[in-house]
């Protein structure tokens, strides 16, 4: 094999493990529709509203949930920083994120759902799940904070309306971890051994909604 070859075939399998965990993602949301308790009423995978949010779409009655999801390959994955944010200006993650937010209307959540941990600098503005300046902060924290406002391209109220409606969950579930509590949900449910069903239902309609952008 050459190394262009090898570079390939690393690529081939990177992307496949990114879709696999985010197909993980999306069965995990779908399976809400299943539960009586919960309040979904639709999950989409793979949107076409326009937004740039559209790995998984959770209707919910009172709010819809955006769902980016971003699988970090490495093991163990490594910090997601704000550099991991802010990277190439307006066409950085923060930044399409952003754009998104603003082509949405009524109550909404926007969720980075990544397995990366924190780095260091992105950790100190996390309150939680929030992104927020932490009481006592420092010249680097306000830096930090700074470069995301920037790279998203929203003024200083905007993009405190914009952090106000966004989440990070990072050190997310492994896809072990999500596949576990799928199994466990169905069990609660009375349907065991429908994962897989599950799954490849994510899956068909992923690869129908991609082919449909091409």
């Amino acid at each position: 094999m050459t190394e262009d070859s090898r570079l390939r075939a690393k690529r081939a399998g990177r992307l496949s493990g990114s879709f696999e965990y985010q197909h993980h993602v999306g069965a995990r949301y779908l399976i809400e529709l299943l539960a009586p308790k919960d309040d979904a009423i639709e999950t989409i995978i793979e949107s076409d509203d326009g937004s740039s949010l559209d790995d998984v779409v959770q209707r919910r009655r009172n709010e819809t949930e955006y769902v980016q999801v971003k699988w970090g390959a490495d093991r163990p994955p490594k910090p997601f920083g704000v550099v991991s944010l802010t990277e190439d200006g307006q066409k950085s993650l923060i930044a399409k994120m952003a754009r998104g937010w603003l082509l949405l209307s009524g109550r909404r959540r926007v969720v980075l759902w990544t397995n990366r941990p924190p780095g260091v600098d992105l950790a100190a503005l996390l309150q939680g799940k929030k992104l927020r300046l932490p009481a006592e902060a420092n010249e680097a924290n306000r830096r930090a904070l700074e470069m995301l406002q920037n790279a998203s391209g929203l003024d200083a109220l905007t993009f405190e309306a914009f952090s106000a409606d966004l989440e990070m969950l990072l050190s997310a579930p492994s896809q072990q971890e999500i596949a576990s509590e799928i199994d466990q949900r169905l069990r609660d449910l009375g349907l065991p051994d429908l994962r897989d069903r599950l799954l490849r239902v994510v899956r068909v309609a992923a690869v129908y909604r991609r082919e449909a952008y091409l």
